[in-house]
């Protein structure tokens, strides 16, 4: 459901009998990706929320096609997009990697960021997009970390006393 502000009400967006969940605004608020488990494992799907004629939340009165988005073997649960809305990070549930971080370019295939034997979640952008902040069991408990987007670079451990659901 999306709340509309400005009228007061309450609008479904999905329809399916399953689980259908984690919404993520794109940053131009044109469309909305959420997690929906519809088959063999839950995979990110995308909607338009705007009429391409202008009328906000117009397309969400009726039931339209969803679209799959990077599908893919296993779960796959979309968390934040870049603030230039080129990225998007999600996580997938591995079962030898267990979560990992994975990105999403406009138009281009995913890829992983952060593979390890460990749960990484809630990945968010800083508000430069140049770095990633999530959340790791890596100490062997739950601490947020911090890594640059681009390069090889090592994760910097932010918190020490736990954390979870990073925000820049």
């Amino acid at each position: 459901l999306v709340y509309d502000l400005t009228r007061n009400s309450l609008k479904r967006i999905t329809f399916a009998a399953v689980f259908e969940g984690t919404p993520v605004w794109t940053r131009d608020g044109t469309r909305i990706v959420y997690a929906s488990d519809r088959g063999a494992a839950v995979q990110m799907f995308w909607k338009r929320w705007d009429d391409p004629r202008g009328a906000p939340g117009a397309l969400a009165q009726q039931p339209p096609e969803d679209e799959a988005l990077a599908p893919g073997e296993y779960a796959r649960i979309p968390h934040a997009w870049s603030p230039d809305g080129r990225l998007l990070a999600f996580t997938e549930n591995h079962p030898e990697s267990r979560r990992d971080i994975w990105l999403m370019p406009a138009g281009a295939r995913s890829f992983p960021l952060v593979v390890s034997p460990f749960e990484d979640n809630h990945p968010t952008f800083s508000p430069d997009g140049q770095w990633l902040a999530y959340v790791s069991n890596e100490s062997g408990g739950d601490e947020i970390y911090a890594r640059r987007i681009e390069g090889n670079s090592a994760p910097i451990q932010i918190s020490r006393a736990g954390g979870s659901v990073p925000r820049w």
